[in-house]
């Protein structure tokens, strides 16, 4: 047996809010605008205007679930659900700003108005957009199921995988195919390192790309959403933690394409402190070695470590729970050195800072000079030196070397 819906009760629902970031001013009919809370429940008749940088995630009585992304202004026209049954009854004005949109249940009726389209959908996913510099257009793209859209002069229906843009006072545009998943480069697991990066093919036809950042789960909105127009993903402003990214490409029309998704582990901090000396790749002269770093932010201090092989299975030196920023190292022997620094806070430590590599060659010793003298020459004599060895003659007027008459390097003995 089949009953109509509108023979059905029809009673009025809330809709819950289930994460907010950022500042979302709620104003509702007759009140002043206050900031949204977390938790919160809304109604017909309430507008959200998100800012800059923020998002917010509703959940509706049916189930469906409607992100809103950074300065997005939207309105809740009618919220309703027919009793008993499961399905809602909803209408969302969106002014501006980007939507996007999950409806899981069938029969439900969910319905965005834009000032130049109306887009009605039972059972589906699709992202609605309306440019904040071009009030007076839209664009839809269905990522399942099927969406009816409707503009002052015509109607189409949209499947998924295509999307159309729609001018006031016009039909919709043809559909167009999403541009397909960006084809990303799989970060590792756990990244140790900042910046953070990412990146993916190009994707032919692609102006821009939209890149998402959130923490795992259906109840997270977006930390970061990020329009770049070159295929690479770059930031040292996340904190440490657990992350899902997701990327789309961006056709002329400005329709977002088809997402591909990766999750990782964000542990890079404490952050490594920078080597000062010795210098990278220098030469140490002295078998008394000076080491120095840098002091980053939020650390307790330093474990150090010392090799004669890159991979550090032979150290040399490793001295964890350093206080200061410089360690002394006597009677090193000759050859080539690694060394890096980590940082520690607390009883956690961070990633390692650069390999650092040094020369350690031992100071010459000073030849013994003789001469042979007359009233008219002076003729200086040493031992041979090693191969490729040179030697810094000066001569001056006085035992404290103030006046320098001769200062010359030789390359004979």
């Amino acid at each position: 047996m089949r009953i109509p819906l509108q023979w059905l009760k029809v009673e009025p629902a809330s809709v819950r809010v289930v994460d907010v970031r950022g500042e979302v001013l709620l104003v509702r009919p007759g009140e002043a605008g206050h900031s949204l809370d977390a938790q919160a429940q809304l109604k017909h008749g309430d507008r959200l205007e998100i800012g800059n940088d923020a998002s917010v995630l509703l959940e509706f009585a049916d189930g469906t679930r409607q992100l809103l992304g950074s300065n997005t202004e939207v309105e809740l026209l009618r919220i309703n659900r027919f009793s008993d049954t499961g399905i809602g009854d909803t209408t969302i004005r969106v002014l501006r700003g980007k939507t996007e949109n999950r409806v899981p249940t069938k029969g439900t009726r969910f319905e965005i108005r834009t000032p130049s389209a109306n887009t009605a959908v039972r059972g589906t996913r699709f992202r609605v957009k309306v440019p904040e510099a071009e009030q007076s257009r839209s664009q839809v793209e269905v990522v399942a199921g099927t969406v009816n859209v409707t503009g002052d002069a015509g109607k189409l229906v949209l499947a998924a995988g295509f999307g159309t843009v729609v001018d006031k006072g016009a039909a919709p545009a043809p559909a167009v195919r999403l541009l397909p998943a960006p084809s990303l480069v799989a970060p590792a697991n756990t990244m140790r390192r900042l910046p953070l990066e990412l990146r993916w093919a190009r994707v032919p036809g692609a102006k821009a790309y939209r890149v998402l950042v959130s923490h795992p789960g259906e109840n997270s909105v977006p930390v970061m959403d990020v329009r770049l127009t070159h295929h690479r993903f770059s930031t040292s402003s996340l904190p440490d933690g657990e992350y899902r990214v997701r990327v789309r490409a961006i056709d002329a029309a400005g329709l977002d394409g088809e997402e591909s998704e990766v999750g990782f582990l964000l542990d890079a901090r404490p952050l490594p402190p920078v080597a000062v000396m010795p210098p990278a790749g220098g030469t140490v002269r002295t078998t008394a070695v000076n080491f120095e770093w840098s002091t980053p932010p939020q650390v307790s201090g330093y474990h150090f470590q010392l090799s004669s092989d890159r991979q550090f299975k032979a150290l040399a030196a490793d001295e964890k729970n350093l206080g200061k920023t410089r360690l002394e190292l006597l009677s090193l022997q000759p050859g080539t050195w690694y060394w890096r620094v980590a940082s520690t806070f607390g009883d956690e430590q961070g990633p390692w800072g650069a390999v650092q590599a040094f020369v350690l060659k031992p100071e010459p010793e000073a030849p013994e000079v003789g001469f042979v003298a007359d009233k008219d020459k002076l003729q200086l004599y040493w031992q041979p030196g090693r191969p490729g060895q040179h030697y810094r003659l000066q001569i001056a007027e006085d035992e404290g070397f103030q006046t320098i008459l001769v200062d010359e390097v030789l390359s004979l003995a």
